[in-house]
């Protein structure tokens, strides 16, 4: 799998379970079962420019190693896509966005209202024209530097 790096930072991960499981009722019917879990997660940065991708899959059985590999060109690909994103001009119309751009967007949106990427100033959001989002919402307020991270609030 080393002869797929290329221009990007790779870390990813795989998840094994088994899970054995029955059911019993009052009518005398007794069943039993078991079942194989598998996932398969890689996120990718790019090195050369600003980009990242990531991809997740999951299985209901054990998969081999071409899993792992398919999964980091996956995000390897996203990661190009990321960095080739352009601005584009203002559009007044309908949009429909397949279920994972919604995913990506929301995402992208709830990674930077998390309490530590606000509280250490890493939210986008957070210098959004230079005052800071937040204190756009709350111009009287400050926000509080002795909460911890998780703990983040305003005070007036």
């Amino acid at each position: 799998m080393r002869e797929l790096k290329g221009k990007e930072t790779l870390s990813g991960s795989i998840s094994l379970a088994f899970e054995r499981y029955g059911v019993v009722n009052s009518n005398g019917v007794e069943l039993e079962a078991s079942s194989t879990y598998m996932g398969v997660s890689t996120y990718a940065v790019r090195e050369d420019r600003p980009g990242n991708g990531s991809f997740y899959q999951s299985y209901r059985s054990l998969q081999g190693v071409e899993a792992l590999e398919e999964a980091i060109l996956k995000a390897k690909e996203d990661a190009e896509l990321s960095a080739r994103a352009r601005k584009v001009e203002p559009y007044d119309g309908e949009l429909v966005l397949e279920p994972e751009a919604v995913m990506s967007v929301v995402e992208v949106l709830l990674e930077n209202f998390y309490g530590d990427e606000v509280y250490y100033g890493r939210s986008r959001f957070f210098t959004l024209g230079g005052a800071g989002c937040l204190r756009c919402l709350y111009p009287r307020g400050r926000l509080n530097p002795r909460r911890s991270p998780g703990e983040l609030s305003l005070r007036r």
